[in-house]
């Protein structure tokens, strides 16, 4: 007789299923160390911490016999089990892990095979479209915690990472077929889908942002909550990316100023956002960066302004250590101003100052501006146009 060596092990899952009362599981497992650790056990993995175990009965698997015929008790090697736990204590990557043990506890000396990882939150934007003014979403959210949040919400991120607006998503738990077979492990992943239409919102039009489909406990979408993210999307946004100072804020030209009869200019500071406005009608955006806060309130004065008279090509503060180019004043006469990014005391562009256009405040109180931006309002907006400030 020929020797034979007792090293052989080998294990599949067949089916994996999270349902509400805990794991469904099956497949099989062979293990030479089966005989001397003849205890089968499963164990429940999250993040690689035990959270649920379940001892085995064998069943019979002449298929697997048939693969692996040295192999010890490879005829008697199936398993079929619900291994109960919560599904919302599953919040990380599972993992099963298939154990032989010469303990009735599942402990003491062991041989262990593991399973894959298997993601307890995922999601998928099947769908943004955008129009002129309005946005239709689809897609789908599995989430094991998703059992204790019952509400869902799509919030929207604006390009600082700053939530512009959110709706509550009612048309959900949409039947998802595809889903269920590719994620099984997540609870309910086939009545994972979702859709959602709205008119774009004057925050969120003409900007690049991202979607949040979020799962949450707290009906405001608060609270406790799970999200997955979109990519980016241009709403409309001719907004130039990446940021340059150098460069006019738009990739497309700057409006005729004589050609609107209703022209102002509104700044969002929290935005760091000059809109160029026509009526209700925003006809041109620059990225700004406005008066820094303190204590909540931002250097910059908010309320109603008109540009005023006094403008020029460049100025040097002393007293604040910076200076800046093609300046135009909208109060106290030459004190709050549209300008450049700053300069230094030789006229350069300061790159770590630049480098906050239209992501920071940083300014003392003025309006900085790309070096196109600030020199185009300071030769094409009339003096007295409305200029309006708000946080």
């Amino acid at each position: 007789l020929n020797p034979v060596q007792l090293n052989q092990k080998a294990s599949h899952i067949d089916n994996i299923q999270m349902t509400n009362n805990g794991l469904q599981v099956s497949g099989w497992l062979v293990d030479d160390a089966a005989l001397t650790r003849s205890e089968p056990y499963i164990i429940i993995l999250n993040d690689g911490k035990e959270v649920a175990r379940q001892k085995l009965t064998l069943l019979s698997r002449p298929d697997v016999a048939r693969v692996y015929p040295n192999a010890y008790n490879s005829a008697n090697s199936g398993f079929q089990t619900l291994v109960k736990l919560d599904p919302q204590v599953i919040n990380g990557d599972m993992q099963v892990l298939l154990r032989f043990t010469d303990d009735p506890a599942g402990n003491g000396n062991y041989s262990d095979q593991y399973s894959k990882k298997y993601v307890s939150n995922a999601g998928s934007f099947d769908q943004i479209n955008v129009t002129a003014d309005s946005i239709y979403i689809s897609g789908w959210h599995a989430s094991n915690q998703s059992a204790a949040m019952p509400y869902q919400y799509l919030i929207v991120l604006g390009e600082n990472g700053r939530e512009l607006y959110r709706w509550q998503v009612s048309d959900n738990k949409r039947a998802r077929n595809d889903v269920a077979a590719a994620y099984p492990t997540i609870l309910n992943s086939g009545k994972s889908g979702y859709q959602l239409s709205f008119s774009i919102p004057s925050q969120v039009q003409h900007h690049t942002v991202r979607f949040i489909h979020r799962y949450s406990d707290d009906q405001a979408g608060n609270g406790h909550f799970v999200d997955v993210y979109s990519n980016p999307v241009n709403v409309n946004n001719n907004m130039r990316n990446p940021i340059d100072y150098r460069q006019p804020s738009e990739y497309l030209p700057y409006p005729n100023v004589s050609q609107h009869q209703n022209f102002w200019i509104h700044v969002k500071i929290g935005q760091n956002r000059v809109y160029l406005m026509d009526g209700n009608n925003a006809l041109y955006t620059m990225y700004c960066s406005a008066g820094v806060y303190r204590n909540g309130v931002s250097a910059t004065p908010t309320g109603t302004y008109y540009v005023q008279a006094e403008r020029g090509n460049s100025f040097y503060n002393d007293s604040v250590g910076v200076g800046a180019n093609y300046w135009t004043s909208f109060l106290n006469h030459g004190e709050y101003l549209f300008h450049t990014v700053p300069t230094d005391a030789h006229g350069n562009y300061i790159p770590y100052e630049a480098s906050k256009l239209g992501i920071n405040q940083s300014s003392h109180g003025c309006i900085r501006l790309s070096i196109p931006d600030a020199y185009w309002i300071m030769h094409n907006v009339p003096t007295g146009t409305k200029v309006v400030i708000e946080n």
